[in-house]
């Protein structure tokens, strides 16, 4: 079973360092997620992501962003 997306709930997670969603069906990261100032590691390969939001630069701590093997055709500059 592939997950559809990442539930808006995630922001309360504002420690969190680490966060794995490989081989999924998630289109889009909710906006909440720019108040994961603490991840590092962010891995997304494999999804059906078609833009990288803004929100990503940031997200400062970021060592880490996989995007590999899924359908963007936009990322910020």
């Amino acid at each position: 079973m592939q997950v559809p997306e990442i539930s808006g709930d995630i922001g309360v997670l504002q420690s969190l360092q680490s966060f794995y969603i490989c081989r999924n069906a998630v289109s889009e990261l909710p906006l909440s997620m720019r108040t994961l100032t603490s991840l590092k590691d962010l891995q997304l390969s494999g999804n059906v992501i078609v833009e990288v939001p803004e929100f990503i630069g940031l997200l400062t701590n970021m060592a880490c962003l996989c995007l590999d093997s899924n359908k963007l055709t936009a990322v910020p500059a």
